[in-house]
């Protein structure tokens, strides 16, 4: 019997733990405890949530795509106060679900969480955010990567 052939190299990012829903559990626990106050038993903490997520991204750059749910009457509003802030690469209104789509750029997962937490989630007439981390970028700008 031959041996199987290895599996290609890729530039991915690397897979979470086998265990990812340890990560989940502790990411639920993380959202309901106070910095500083002990969380649910065997739970992370906020900053050791950070951690991990910036771990993960390798402490560098986070691509972001930001699904935003808005009242309608302030789409305009909205739109032009979150492509005014630094990160902001593109903003798109959209049909379907989604309100707005914002695709932002961050140095690490810390500047994306302050940016989500403080620039964009207390915008009056934001209902609602969705949020995805980019894991692997195929083409970019056209060109294959």
């Amino acid at each position: 019997m031959e041996p199987e052939p290895a599996e290609p190299e890729s530039d991915a990012a690397p897979a979470p733990p086998a265990d990812a829903s340890s990560d989940a559990k502790a990411a639920e626990g993380a959202a309901d405890a106070k910095d500083g106050e002990p969380g649910k038993e065997g739970q992370a903490q906020p900053m050791e949530y950070d951690q991990i997520l910036s771990s993960f991204y390798g402490g560098g750059f986070v691509n972001t795509l930001i699904l935003l749910h808005v009242d309608t009457t302030r789409v305009d509003a909205i739109a032009h106060t979150v492509a005014a802030k630094p990160f902001v690469e593109d903003v798109f209104l959209v049909t379907g679900d989604t309100d707005l789509v914002v695709k932002a750029s961050f140095e690490n997962y810390a500047q994306f969480k302050d940016f989500l937490i403080n620039s964009v989630a207390n915008l009056e007439g934001v209902n609602d955010t969705r949020t995805m981390m980019v894991v692997t970028t195929y083409k970019h700008r056209g060109e294959l990567q």
